[in-house]
This record gives C-alpha cells, structure tokens and sequence, in this order.
C-alpha cells in the first residue's frame, strides 16, 4: 500500500473508531439514568402505596420519617427496596416542579436529583410523586438524607429560573435526616454472589467492608458544608473509595506509557479545565501543586508538563473562535494530538451578573454549543486528531453566609474573611439568587450539550455521574480533585487509548 493510501486506511479507520465512540462513551451514565424508571417499575409501586395492592416478592415498602411543611408541600416519603437496589418516593400535595436531592451515605455515597414519577401525572385523587433510586451492593448500614432545593424551579419562561429562590440553607428544606436501614447483616434477604455484587457495584463509589477513616465516611450521611472540612486533606481521609468499573484501567500509568505521537492532550475550556490539566499533571510530577495553582490560576509548566497537557483557556462561543485568530494559539492547537473541551458554569455563574449580563438559559447555550460543536469536529478532521466534549462539574452546595466569621478554633476569637469563594457560592442563598450554579440547572445545560454533540458527531464524555455523587469533596469550594478526578482522567485515557491503539497505528 503506497503511503498516502496508507495514511487514508489509518484516517478512515479513526473516524469509525470516533463513531463508535460517540454511541458507547456514555454507557455507564446512561445505566444510572435508566435506573429510576426501571425501579419503578419493578416495585410495581401501586397509587397509594399505603393501601395499594401487595408489592412483588423480595420488595417491602416503608414509611420514612419526613418533615412535612406547607412551603415544600411534602406529605410523605417511602423507602422501597429489595436485596440490591432502592427507590425513596416522594409524595406531594400538588404538581408544581420541585428539586430536591438525595443523599445515601453508608458503603456506596450516593446522590441523586430526584425526578418526576415515570408515570406522568397522576390519576385524579392520587398525590403526584418523584423518585430517586440508589443501590445497597454491599451489607452493612446505609444513611438517607434528603434535602430540598427550590419550588417551580424554571418558573415563567426560559429566564425564570433566575427569580427563584432556594432554600437547600434553611433548616424547614431538610425533609428527611439521616434515617437508616439495615441490608444484609440479620436480615432475610438472600446474599449476594461476588459476581452479583460486583455487577452491581458497577459505576458506584464504594467504600472497603472495613475502613480506617470513619469520621471521613460519616460525612456522605448529610451535604458537607463548603468549602469542605477536610479540603487540604482529601486524599489521606478519601484514599479508600474506589470508583468500580472494569472497563475504566488506572489511568496514572498511561501518561508515562502512551505512544509519543498520541500526545499532548489538549483541554480548552474554563477553570475547571485549567484545574483538570494540573491535576493530570500532578499525577506524573511531583513539583506540580494542582490546588496551589488553582488558587492563582495557573498551570503548572515546564517542558515534561506540556509534552503531557496543555491548557487553552475559552469560557463561552467567542473565546474558543479567538484561539484560531491568535497565531501563537493556532500554533499551539496544531500540536494537539487530542482535544477536549468543556465549558458551561461562567454560563450560569455570578460573574456574568457581576458584569450586567443575565445567565444563559439551557436554550440558548444549546444554540451557542452548536457552532462550537461545528469548530471542534472540523479542526479534528483537519488535524486527524480524537476531539470530544465534556460535561460540566456540579457545584457544591453552599452553606456560608455573606459576612466575615469569627474563628474560635485557637482558643481566640480572630475575624477573619471568607474566602472568596466561599462568598460566590453563598450568593445562591440570596433571594433572589445571582448565581445559579446548582445541580438541576448545571444537569440541564449538560442534557443539552449532550444532545448537541450527539448531533454534531462528537463523542460526549459525560464525567457528571462521577463527580455528582461526591458534590460536596471540592478543595475550594468549586473544583474538584482527588478522588473524583481519578476515574475522571480514566476516562479520557481509554478515550485516547482507544483512539491510538496499536491496531490503528500500522
């Protein structure tokens, strides 16, 4: 074969690997999003479960202990549940859209946005109803925490989000704190095989049987405050979870051993991009502090650092158009071997209120995702490069106030400031908010942008079931590091290694 007919085999043979790709890329995310109707269906949940007709064997049905108030329009919670998998249902007094979340603490942290019955609107005389499941894999005690967020959340229009006020910081939005349950140990439930249990264990967090840390693990039993208690030392109380899915490898051995010319990867996007190249790099040089370079908004370089990732900087639709006007960029961009791209939370974040500018609603993002979308495909068509796009992280929950604090932890009361961080992230606490980063706006824009990329040919690499489950692990109050970013950059390792394996390089 002469070599340009060569090189056209090898292009040719890319494009069906990024085609297949984009279809299978986002198989264990969708797992957990069919998971909520699924359930329902199988508990077969009748209208009233209280006095509907018997429940399947190996399914029992209880009520949980709620807090019922007039504002959230909450009558009861139920805990349904069989050896492996659960469903708390939440009952209301009329149908207005609601956010609420839930938070499962116990040998699997979980969290999940509950999300309207399946079953659309209820019958006439029956309570409308929303569901979150979650799975109990492993024996042991499991805690349930569930935490309102907001009323009529879009409100009127495609803006109206922005008039609606949250309450997740007020303690009438806690419905339900920290009951638990047993599964396994003493009771009739049948065990589980090691096959079974590590099926079902599959894209779950998971702690070991027996941990060191429990004062760490107790924290999933509620949302942490922000930023998080244990922010400086993540690593050492977090070591022991393990995100669970076989056809993610360790991803630290990839960056020493990947084949030359499949690298730099390069990651074009707002801060939370800029913290994911230094934390990639983090992995591989010991010199390179990925939390102290966020704090000045760095990265961290050196020859080695940008043989391994670079990092380009593009915020919105404009940003990312202004990289191939820039020579020195456009430059810098023809050496990728790989790109990812993300961007979203500037979208929808104070800044732009700061600067006058009303949020983005998932409409118009969606539209704006287009062209870039368009931009991304073509220059990995140019540069015969793997190009993808990637979800948003979720925010923390915000627990802070507005105002200075006084610190009594030496014995001495100092006032101190809070950080600013921990000042954006309060302002969803105002009413009305002027930031609107939380979980259900921030998992639209990423439904959004998934449908966009779909659409445009591009793989979508959908991290947001990942780092969701562990919303409040931030080092700063909005990014995150270890341990969410393990299985994070695995992703995007299997994505290149699938891209560059040797049986497309010949």
């Amino acid at each position: 074969m002469v070599p340009h007919a060569r090189a056209h085999a090898r292009a040719g043979a890319r494009a069906a690997c990024g085609d297949a790709l984009a279809a299978n890329m986002p198989s264990c995310a969708a797992t957990l999003k069919e998971l909520g109707g699924a359930l329902e269906q199988q508990f077969q949940l009748p209208a009233d479960l209280a006095r509907g007709p018997v429940l399947p064997p190996g399914i029992a049905c209880e009520p949980m202990p709620a807090q019922r108030s007039m504002r959230t329009g909450l009558l009861e919670l139920q805990l349904c549940r069989n050896a492996t998998h659960g469903l708390l249902v939440a009952e209301y007094s009329n149908a207005t859209e609601r956010v609420a979340l839930l938070r499962i603490g116990g040998p699997h942290p979980q969290t999940a946005i509950f999300e309207r019955s399946a079953a659309g609107q209820p019958p006439a005389g029956t309570r409308p109803r929303w569901v979150a499941p979650f799975r109990t894999c492993t024996p042991g005690t499991y805690t349930v925490h569930v935490l309102f967020v907001t009323l009529d959340p879009w409100g009127q229009g495609q803006m109206g989000f922005m008039r609606q006020c949250n309450i997740h910081h007020t303690d009438e939005a806690v419905l339900m704190r920290n009951a638990s349950f047993a599964v396994g140990e003493g009771t009739a439930a049948p065990a589980l095989s090691d096959t079974a249990r590590a099926a079902c264990r599959e894209c779950m967090w998971s702690w070991p049987e027996t941990t060191r840390d429990w004062e760490a693990r107790s924290l999933f039993s509620n949302f942490a405050p922000t930023p998080h208690p244990y922010r400086f030392e993540l690593q050492r109380r977090f070591g022991e979870l393990s995100w669970h899915n076989p056809e993610l490898a360790a991803a630290k051995g990839w960056w020493r051993e990947a084949p030359p010319a499949s690298l730099p990867l390069c990651l074009i996007g707002d801060s939370h991009m800029r913290n994911l190249a230094n934390q990639i790099v983090a992995t591989n040089r010991s010199d390179c502090d990925a939390v102290a370079m966020q704090e000045t908004k760095s990265v961290c370089n050196g020859s080695s650092a940008t043989r391994l990732v670079r990092f380009f900087r593009a915020n919105e639709a404009a940003g990312v158009f202004l990289l191939t006007k820039r020579n020195a960029s456009a430059t810098r961009l023809h050496a990728c071997r790989a790109i990812v791209a993300s961007f979203g939370q500037w979208q929808v974040s104070d800044e732009r209120s700061l600067h006058g500018l009303a949020p983005y609603s998932v409409e118009r993002y969606a539209t704006k995702l287009v062209a870039v979308l368009k931009w991304l495909r073509n220059l990995g068509n140019k540069l015969n490069v793997p190009v993808a796009w990637m979800s948003i992280n979720p925010m923390p929950l915000s627990k802070g106030t507005l105002s200075n604090y006084v610190d009594t932890s030496t014995g001495v009361a100092v006032r101190r400031k809070i950080p600013t961080f921990a000042k954006r992230g309060s302002k969803t606490v105002l009413c009305p908010p002027t930031h609107w980063c939380m979980p259900h706006i921030l998992a639209a824009l990423n439904a959004a942008a998934a449908q966009k990329a779909a659409a445009a040919g591009v793989p979508f690499l959908d991290t947001w079931h990942i780092v969701f489950q562990l919303i409040d692990t931030s080092f700063d109050g909005a990014h995150f590091g270890f341990p969410t970013m393990i299985p994070v950059t695995a992703i995007i390792k299997n994505w290149m290694r699938t891209w560059y394996s040797p049986a497309l390089q010949t």
